[in-house]
């Protein structure tokens, strides 16, 4: 009985069912079949192999052309990324600006409601806010209380001492809103606002208190002196600083003048008579009376602006004018003694004119009246010395490096302290018998301590 081979199937074993884990043996037992396969069946093997495992591309791992990016789709996408990044930034600082202005308006706003202390301690947080911190620390210039006024202005001295370290643009800009918040503060120079109207800036002017204004005036002194070293450059803030510190004074005078500060006189007390400076001095009948000093009567010499000379032999009759806030008075000296020194009435918004005015002036030679503390009243009240008057010589002190031992000695012994040291000291490095005796000697009778102690230590007393 013959023995028939055992048939074997020339397709490939399907390897479906076969798990992912058990992949590697799987391909061990293959090969193994192939090694015990003929010659004939081993290529039908290979060849299932390839139909199985052939250059098909696998769809799970294609990679489609149009999800490739292009680079107008990068730079479109870098683009939308710069744009949100500007965006997001500048919201940024626009919140951290307006919040900085909200809160510095917020701590204004509170600052009427707080006492002398409260404001102080407000106005110092609002000077952490730099220059936006300009305007209301100058409006606090011109508070009711000293002490806030007084606040205010160290906090601005302060912040001009720390605007030497900024720029020159930054400082220039910075004095420029200073000068201006004190222009708009006190209505003068650069014109008030355009929200405040005249009779409001001439009150403020004149409800400013003189200390307010003497600070104010230094602030800009200070702007001045800042840059009045390079006044090329600096033309425009100089000029305004200039005009504003004129202003200032000119508000100052005009706050003393006014009618509204100065103090009520009684009902009962004449009128006080204003005098007018002018180079025309009246001729009258009170020059006739020459001034008397000393005992020795003066003589009356008249000295006049025009060219003709001598001037008119004539006299005229002086007339004195008087301007009072009522009414204007014209007084004429008369000849008779009834009517001398009586003033005639004029009605008010009359004009007088003074034709009979000359331009002559009468001045009295004689002594200058002098008080009797006057050191020239004392001594001219002296009596001559008789002999002769010596003149004493001042000499130039010599440097103690030049002067000799016994020179030196004898300087210890002068009044001054400050003498004896130097002297003491000048004679540290002398090594005279005499000398360090001498020194020994003075040791004992030197009431000062410390030229004592300068001596001991010389002589290594100690």
């Amino acid at each position: 009985m013959s023995q028939r081979s055992p048939s074997i199937d020339s397709r490939p074993p399907s390897t479906a069912a076969i798990p992912r884990r058990d992949a590697v043996a799987s391909e061990s037992t293959h090969e193994n079949q192939r090694g015990q396969l003929g010659p004939d069946e081993r290529s039908g093997y290979e060849a299932g192999n390839e139909a199985q495992w052939g250059d098909t591309p696998n769809p799970f791992a294609r990679v489609l052309a149009a999800s490739e990016p292009t680079a107008k789709s990068r730079f479109l996408r870098a683009a939308k990324t710069l744009v949100a990044t500007l965006a997001l930034a500048a919201l940024l600082l626009t919140g951290l600006f307006f919040g900085k202005q909200f809160l510095l308006s917020q701590l204004v706003a509170s600052l009427d409601g707080l006492g002398s202390a409260g404001k102080q301690n407000r106005l110092t947080q609002i000077a952490g806010f730099g220059t936006d911190a300009i305007a209301p620390l100058v409006g606090q210039l011109v508070a009711d209380e000293e002490a806030v006024s007084a606040t205010a202005f160290e906090l601005l001295r302060k912040m001009q001492n720390d605007w030497i370290t900024l720029p020159p643009a930054a400082g220039r800009a910075a004095h420029d809103r200073l000068v201006d918040a004190i222009a708009n503060t006190f209505a003068v120079s650069l014109g008030p606002p355009a929200n405040v109207e005249p009779n409001d800036a001439a009150g403020r002017r004149a409800g400013c208190s003189p200390a307010s204004r003497a600070r104010a005036q230094e602030l800009v002194q200070q702007s001045v002196l800042e840059f009045s070293a390079t006044p090329s450059l600096n033309s425009e803030l100089l000029v305004a600083a200039n005009r504003l510190l004129g202003e200032l004074e000119v508000a100052g005078a005009s706050a003393v003048q006014s009618p509204a500060l100065q103090p009520a006189a009684p009902q009962s007390a004449a009128p006080r008579a204003r005098l007018v400076r002018s180079a025309a001095r009246l001729r009258g009948a009170a020059d006739s009376t020459p001034v008397q000093s000393g005992g020795r009567p003066s003589t009356p010499v008249q000295r006049s602006g025009w060219t003709d000379w001598p001037p008119p032999a004539s006299m005229q009759t002086a007339r004195i004018v008087r301007s009072t806030a009522g009414q204007t008075r014209l007084g004429v000296a008369a000849s008779s003694p009834g009517n001398e020194g009586r003033l005639q009435e004029v009605p008010r918004g009359v004009t007088v004119p003074l034709g009979r005015v000359s331009s002559q002036e009468s001045v009295a030679v004689g002594p200058v009246p002098e008080t009797l503390q006057a050191p020239a009243a004392v001594v001219a009240a002296r009596r001559p010395v008789d002999g002769v008057i010596q003149v004493a010589a001042h000499q130039e002190d010599a440097s103690l490096d030049t002067l000799g031992s016994e020179e030196l000695l004898e300087l210890l012994g002068d009044a001054d302290r400050r003498v004896r040291l130097q002297a003491a000291s000048a004679l540290a490095q002398t090594q005279d018998a005499a000398v360090l005796a001498a020194l020994r000697q003075r040791v004992v009778d030197e009431p000062d301590p410390h030229v004592a102690a300068r001596i001991r230590r010389i002589l290594d007393l100690f």
